[in-house]
């Protein structure tokens, strides 16, 4: 920490709200700490190392396997280990890796381009450690395709432009998971998971023949057909028609030391609450380059996750989430985008329970660097009870339905810092029972009802999955600085009248542009004006009327 630094914390702790004596106790005991860093030993360490172990990002496996199906002399019955005779699938070479593995030695599947129709499985009894990896690695990121789709031929033209085909699956609803409230009312629509894409393109799934548009289907599972209307740029003898069929298109469990590079998951049908991609009670895991879309819940799920590194995956256009998950610990993620999920639950009002872009739970130290949740039917980001050591910077949350972040029944730490949070259709940030939160040099602007927008009960229960240590957990010790914001008709700022939110709330250096509305602040059911906050709180923002630091814009694109 530089001298700079140490100044401007000074500075911060300096104004903190004047009157509050635990508020000013509190800082004193950070100030030694700060302090005590500043003249070179260390008080506490602040996070520990996330992601999967460095040496994984280079290790090479002394034994390689090709899948090549597009080879003229591809077939499961070689070996895959020479690149002249590759083996035609994947799910095989899966089977030489887990023989390997019981051998003690690493493998690298090398797949090359192609749309490889299975679903795989990667599953061990139990995890043992120092083994050698298992890499699946495309030869050609995103040319690699895992579809749980097939092309289906023999359609029968009912007319200029509605087919008809047998449909031999009765897959009905999915049930509505245990301890789901009744007053969701969750429609058909969102139980469904039928779909059909023609030359790539999603058809909109609809619930009876009456209800068929251009670009749409229904599926008659009483009596056995599907129907398709196409639209009239898509002439019947110039299309493709993938019907999705399968599920769970990878299942990875109790590995260590897994590495996944380059490849794309698509039409997975796994129904409410899977994924097409579920990693669960494994360790060491690198996930990099990797697309998952177009599947109709979520693209990747993990549970039971430790030291895992995802980067630069692209989980968008997803029936509910993007990227789900539980009990993870050390996660590193940089420039993984979730954007544009949640179209089936938008097809039947399903947009505010248990998903969103990212929806992580129960996440104990990890980074979000570069995360990207655009125009999502739904929320951008959520971290929901028990997450603490997180640090988040440079995202971006825009333009979606609901809230940028949602921060839930979270004891914290969590920072989140130089990121963009805009055009929101409800809140920028939400807070329900999270404390210990950094907002810093953030710009968080025209979010439909309020910047920052804090609720929930007084207090709420939780438990530490790791420890397995009750907490109590309250919205406080929050620190606001160094922002910019700005609201044309919304709140700046809303929140119950809790003293122990704003007694122990520390707000510095925030650029306030003002827009029409006057009243920007509330407590309780009480608007306010700027200056009537401050004379109430003692909590000073400054206002400018135009013009923005650009020292405070330096971060990455941000459409």
């Amino acid at each position: 920490m530089n001298k700079q630094s140490l100044q401007r914390i000074f500075k911060d702790i300096l104004i903190c709200p004047v009157g509050h004596a635990h508020s000013a106790m509190k800082h004193k005991w950070f100030l030694a700490i700060i302090v005590a860093g500043y003249l070179g030993f260390s008080v506490l360490a602040i996070s520990a190392q996330t992601g999967a172990p460095g040496w994984l990002e280079t290790a090479v496996p002394s034994i390689t396997v090709h899948v090549n199906l597009q080879h003229p002399r591809a077939s499961n019955t070689h070996t895959g280990l020479d690149k002249q005779l590759p083996l035609k699938s994947v799910k095989p070479a899966l089977k030489i890796a887990i023989q390997n593995r019981k051998k003690g030695l690493g493998t690298k599947i090398l797949i090359y381009p192609g749309i490889y129709r299975e679903n795989l499985s990667l599953m061990f009894q139990e995890s043992s450690e120092g083994l050698s990896p298992i890499m699946l690695i495309a030869k050609e990121n995103g040319k690699s395709v895992i579809s749980g789709s097939d092309i289906w031929t023999d359609w029968h033209q009912d007319s200029s432009d509605t087919l008809s085909h047998t449909w031999p699956h009765n897959w009905g609803m999915r049930p509505v998971p245990e301890g789901w409230p009744s007053r969701l009312n969750i429609s058909e629509i969102v139980r469904r998971r039928e779909m059909i894409f023609v030359n790539g393109t999603p058809l909109n799934q609809v619930l009876s023949v009456s209800e068929l548009r251009p670009s749409s289907f229904f599926v008659d599972e009483q009596n056995h057909k599907v129907y398709i209307k196409l639209s009239k740029e898509m002439p019947a003898s110039q299309v493709t028609i993938e019907v999705a069929v399968r599920s769970a298109l990878l299942r990875v469990s109790r590995i260590e030391n897994f590495v996944m590079k380059g490849l794309r998951f698509q039409h997975d049908t796994t129904g409410l609450q899977g994924g097409a991609v579920s990693i669960m009670s494994s360790r060491n895991v690198l996930i990099e380059d990797c697309e998952f879309i177009f599947n109709n819940w979520s693209g990747l799920s993990l549970a039971r996750v430790k030291n895992i590194t995802t980067r630069r995956n692209v989980l968008n256009y997803n029936g509910a989430m993007g990227w789900g998950g539980i009990w993870i610990k050390n996660l590193s993620s940089v420039d993984d985008e979730t954007s544009y999920n949640n179209w089936r639950g938008a097809l039947g009002g399903f947009s505010r329970w248990s998903i969103a872009g990212v929806k992580h739970m129960h996440v104990h130290n990890a980074t979000y660097e570069g995360q990207k949740a655009i125009g999502n039917a739904t929320r951008g980001f959520w971290l929901d009870t028990d997450n603490s050591g997180i640090e988040v910077k440079d995202a971006c949350w825009c333009k979606n339905l609901t809230d940028g972040v949602f921060l839930e029944l979270s004891q914290g730490p969590i920072s989140i810092r130089n990121s963009t949070i805009c055009d929101n259709g409800d809140y920028g940030v939400v807070a329900n029972s999270s404390s210990s939160v950094t907002i810093e040099e953030n710009t968080i602007t025209n979010n439909g009802k309020s910047q920052i927008f804090i609720t929930g009960s007084v207090q709420r229960k939780s438990k530490n999955w790791e420890s397995n240590d009750e907490m109590l957990v309250k919205t406080k010790d929050w620190t606001i600085a160094n922002n910019t914001f700005q609201s044309q008709k919304s709140a700046l700022l809303s929140t119950p009248e809790w003293k122990h939110f704003l007694g122990s709330l520390h707000a510095a250096n925030n650029v306030w542009l003002e827009g029409s509305a006057k009243e920007v602040f509330s407590i309780g059911k009480t608007q306010m004006s700027m200056g009537t906050w401050q004379d109430k709180t003692r909590i000073k923002f400054i206002k400018k009327n135009h013009g923005i630091n650009a020292q405070r814009t330096k971060r990455k694109a941000c459409p």
